[in-house]
């Protein structure tokens, strides 16, 4: 499901390529690409929405469920500002 979700995805990339990446854009993306998996019957994960529990990627822990808001804005202003794209820049890492 996810992989016929992601050409989905592909499609809606392509629609809005010359549109400024928004948060709602990220989120109807993660809504397209997990609806009707699995997780989107699971309570904990928040499908087309930010994460509502915390979570570990490997060894790296990822941001507090109450800052992704305020962290996606962030990447989102120095993403869309158009002087970066280079993943390290925009996560400023």
């Amino acid at each position: 499901m996810e992989t016929v979700n992601h050409f989905k995805c592909i499609d809606l990339i392509i629609d809005k390529a010359n549109y400024e990446l928004s948060e709602s854009l990220i989120k109807k993306l993660h809504f397209i690409l997990k609806n009707g998996t699995k997780s989107s019957s699971n309570k904990r994960f928040a499908l087309g929405d930010y994460k509502k529990y915390p979570n570990i990627v490997g060894d790296t822990e990822t941001v507090k469920p109450e800052n992704v808001a305020e962290e996606m804005q962030k990447m989102l202003k120095n993403y869309n500002n158009g002087k970066t794209k280079n993943l390290t820049e925009i996560l400023d890492i």
